[in-house]
């Protein structure tokens, strides 16, 4: 049974996608794609590239609990760049409580160390990876906390961005025109070789993805996983 599904991705062409937990966290740690995670954040957040790359540092994703009783909290990835820290979450699944979820993770990295004050808690970007279709029309939503009707900012000191993968995927297989970004998280989508070769094309940071895609779904073990 092992055998036969281990032989149906290698004769068929199929890779285990980026939107499985074990392959994203991969790719978004491996020093081989950090330009990959840094185009990501400067695409979205606009911190200029030159920045990140000289002040990434990548966090312990697991977060402190307080009891016994509490919950393990682990995110998917944790970086902090100076004076921000993003949280980068691939949603594989909507459920009712995941966006609660994901907010109790920013909390936890807005906290106070002892001696520090206020007006030195970094800004906090969450930037969200949904592979469903809960905010539709547009593939990028960005959030901030906003006065209702002025749209005034509350503070500069928080963002979320949700990437509709889905969405995305759709505009690939309808032949509509992507952006440069939707090309990239595309990537984490698409489970075919080809597709993966096709989509990078000669793109140096978009082809080292393509190729640890490809890589990772080499071994048994990462097959076996996914498709159970």
């Amino acid at each position: 049974m092992q055998k036969g599904i281990i032989k149906k991705y290698r004769e068929k062409g199929l890779v285990v996608p980026g939107v499985y937990d074990k392959v994203f966290k991969i790719i978004m740690k491996d020093k081989g794609c950090r330009d990959y995670l840094i185009e990501i954040i400067y695409e979205l957040t606009g911190i200029p590239k030159n920045y990140i790359r000289e002040n990434i540092v990548i966090r312990n994703s697991e977060l402190p609990v307080e009891c016994l009783e509490e919950k393990q909290k682990i995110t998917d990835l944790v970086i902090e760049i100076k004076d921000s820290i993003i949280n980068l979450e691939m949603n594989n699944f909507y459920y009712k409580g995941l966006i609660e979820r994901n907010d109790i993770y920013l909390n936890e990295l807005r906290k106070l160390h002892i001696g520090q004050k206020y007006i030195h808690i970094p800004k906090i970007i969450q930037i969200n990876f949904d592979n469903f279709n809960k905010f539709k029309g547009k593939t990028i939503r960005k959030f901030m906390i906003l006065d209702v009707e002025t749209h005034e900012k509350e503070t500069e000191n928080y963002e979320k961005y949700h990437i509709n993968l889905q969405l995305i995927k759709e505009k690939y297989y309808n032949k509509e025109k992507l952006t440069r970004l939707e090309k990239m998280v595309l990537l984490l989508v698409l489970d075919k070789i080809d597709e993966l070769k096709e989509v990078s094309g000669e793109d140096e940071i978009m082809k080292r993805v393509e190729e640890k895609i490809t890589k990772l779904s080499k071994d048994a073990a990462m097959i076996l996983c996914y498709d159970e």
